[in-house]
C-alpha cells in the first residue's frame, strides 16, 4: 500500500497532464480509496484475494472495463495472475519469495511454501506476457530472468521510494520514554521467518546489560516466529530489555527512527528493504545481513555482516556502538546514499515506458 500511494502521489506531481484511472478493493482499501478521491478517477472494486477468482477478475472482469474507462495502458502493482490484456501493460515483479530456490524456500513457512507452487507459473507467465516489466530491485531481476525466457530488454528498474517525511526532523521523546528515556537499537519489519529476528535476540542477549533496549516494530504476520520470539525473550531474561512494538502506523515511523541509535535488518530473504531506505534517509548507522540485495541498495552506507551469523551481527554491533567516530561516517553515508531513492525518479522511469509502449 506504501509503494502503491508513493508511486500514485509522485505520477501527479511529475506528469499531471495523464489522465490516471485506479482499481481499488471496496473491502480492504477504503483508505486510499478516501485519500485519491477527487485527485484521480477512482473505481471501487470487488475482488477476492484467493487466486482463482482474482485470475478470472483479471483475464475477464478487467479485460471489458478497460475500453470503458479508455485505458492506453495499464499497471498491475505485483506479479497479477493477468494472461491477457486488451492494451499494453506493464507489471510490477517485487515478490522475491515466489521466485527462490528449494532450499532457500526453507525459511518460508509451510502456508507460502504449497501457495508458491501454484503462484509461481502463473506469475511467470503472466510476467512474460505484460508488455514490460518493472523490477523493484537488479537482484530479483537477475534471479527471474536465470528462471525464465523473459527477454531482458522488456525488464526496466523500478526501485522503491522514500516519503519526504523521513527526510523531515521529528521529535522521538515520546518514543524514548517507553524505553527508559535513551536511544535504543531499532529493528523494522513483519515478523516472519525469514526476518532474522531469532539471529538478532540471541546476538542482542550475548551484549554486556548496559547496551541500549531492543525495540522490533512489525506486525506478527507468522504467528508461529512471534510465539518462538516471545519465547526466546522469556529464556534469555530480555523482558525489560527487549520491545516488541507491533504494527506502528506509517505516519509515525519516522519519529520511530529518529528516536534510534542503530537500526540493524538481520533479514535471511529480502525482495528489496523499504526500512533500509527509511533507516537511511533517517540517518542512522545501520547493520544488515550480507544479501546481494541489501548491497545492491545500501551500497558501502551501512556495516555488514554475514546472512545468519550470529558472532558476526554481535561483533558488528560491538564496533558500531562503541565508535563515535564510525557511527557519524555511517550516518552521513546513509544520509547521502538515501537522495537515490525517490518516488519522483521512479515515477519518471515509469512515464517514460509508458509513453514508449504507447507511442
Amino acid at each position: 500500500m506504501t509503494g502503491m500511494v508513493g508511486l500514485v502521489e509522485a505520477l501527479l506531481e511529475v506528469a499531471p497532464y495523464n489522465n490516471y484511472s485506479i482499481l481499488l478493493s471496496s473491502v480492504y482499501q477504503q483508505k486510499l480509496i478516501k485519500r485519491f478521491s477527487g485527485r484521480i478517477n477512482v473505481i471501487p472494486i470487488q475482488i477476492s484475494t484467493s487466486l482463482l477468482p482474482r485470475t478470472y477478475f483479471h483475464n475477464i472482469t478487467l479485460n471489458s472495463l478497460i475500453p470503458k474507462i479508455k485505458a492506453d495502458v495499464v499497471y498491475f502493482s505485483g506479479e497479477a495472475s493477468q494472461l491477457y490484456c486488451c492494451v499494453p501493460s506493464i507489471m510490477l515483479c517485487g515478490n522475491l519469495s515466489l521466485f527462490v530456490s528449494a532450499s532457500e524456500s526453507a525459511i518460508m513457512s509451510r502456508k507460502l511454501a504449497i501457495y508458491k507452487l501454484f503462484r509461481k507459473p502463473i506469475a511467470l507467465c503472466a510476467l512474460k506476457n505484460a508488455t514490460r516489466i518493472g523490477f523493484v530491485s537488479q537482484e530479483i531481476c537477475n534471479i527471474v530472468l536465470r528462471i525464465s525466457n523473459i527477454p531482458a530488454d522488456k525488464t526496466f528498474l523500478m526501485p522503491h521510494g522514500i516519503s519526504r517525511t523521513f527526510h523531515e526532523k521529528f521529535s522521538s521523546l515520546e518514543w524514548r520514554k517507553m524505553f527508559g528515556d535513551v536511544p535504543y537499537i531499532l529493528s523494522v519489519s513483519a515478523i516472519n521467518r525469514n526476518k532474522g529476528y531469532d539471529v538478532l535476540i540471541s546476538a542482542y542477549a550475548s551484549l554486556s546489560s548496559e547496551a541500549p533496549p531492543l525495540v522490533i516494530a512489525g506486525p506478527a504476520v507468522h504467528k508461529p516466529t512471534y510465539a518462538m520470539i516471545m519465547k526466546m525473550i522469556k529464556k534469555l531474561g530480555l523482558e525489560k530489555r527487549v520491545f516488541l512494538l507491533g504494527h506502528v502506523l506509517h505516519e509515525r515511523l519516522p519519529s520511530l527512527y529518529q528516536g534510534a541509535s542503530l537500526f540493524i535488518f538481520p533479514t535471511y530473504l529480502e525482495s528489496f528493504g523499504i526500512p533500509l531506505i527509511e533507516a537511511m534517509a533517517s540517518g542512522l548507522p545501520i547493520i544488515t545481513s550480507d544479501l546481494n540485495i541489501c548491497k545492491e541498495v545500501c551500497d558501502d552506507a551501512v556495516a555488514y555482516f554475514r546472512t545468519g551469523d550470529e558472532g558476526g551481527l554481535k561483533q558488528r554491533m560491538i564496533e558500531v556502538m562503541g565508535s563515535v567516530e564510525l557511527k557519524k561516517e555511517l550516518s552521513a553515508k546513509a544520509r547521502q546514499r538515501a537522495k537515490n531513492f525517490t518516488w519522483e525518479s521512479t515515477a519518471s522511469r515509469f512515464i517514460t515506458v509508458a509513453e514508449e509502449i504507447c507511442s
